[in-house]
Order: structure tokens, then sequence, then C-alpha cells
């Protein structure tokens, strides 16, 4: 059971009263609430890593191609399409 807002000077003895008698008194030990630390187990942190691994390095890829395209694509000349080729050759004429 848990009761809010207690302190370590409420831990004692105590006893349930009811309309068909009393219980005998039990200790009731206060503690203060924990919170759960994360904790993993060496096999399972392995297979997660093993798990998140391909994606992560296929992310770093991923984005190490779109870097470099970018940064290629600032500084080269843009080439010409067949298109342009064309109206080069009717100017000419």
């Amino acid at each position: 059971m848990t009761i809010p807002a207690v302190s370590k000077s409420d831990e004692g003895l105590y006893k349930c009263t009811n309309s068909e008698g009393e219980s005998p008194e039990s200790w009731m030990t206060v503690m203060t609430e924990t919170v759960p630390v994360l904790s993993m187990s060496l096999p399972r942190l392995l297979c997660s890593l093993l798990v998140m691994s391909p994606y992560l390095l296929v992310t770093i890829i991923l984005l190490v191609k779109y870097c470099r395209s970018r940064t290629q694509g600032e500084t080269r000349v843009p080439r010409k399409t067949h298109q342009d080729q064309l109206g080069d050759r009717v100017e000419e004429e």
C-alpha cells in the first residue's frame, strides 16, 4: 500500500479497527520513493547496439554523400544538356 505525504517520523506500530474488531499491531516502515535506475544487462545492450548499428551506419553514409554532393554542386560548372547543345547549333547557323 502506498500512502502519500508521510515522513520517517510516521514509522511505527499500527493496527486496523472496524466493526468486527481490531487487528494485531504491525510495524509500518516508511521508505522513500526511489527513482528506478536505468540498468541494462550486457547481452541486451550488445543486442541493441547490433540492431541499431546498420541504421546508424546507413544514416551516416547518406549524410556524407548528401554533404559531398552539395559542396560539389556549388563548385561544379553546370553541364549543357542535349537540348542546350541543339540550341547552340541553331545559333551558329
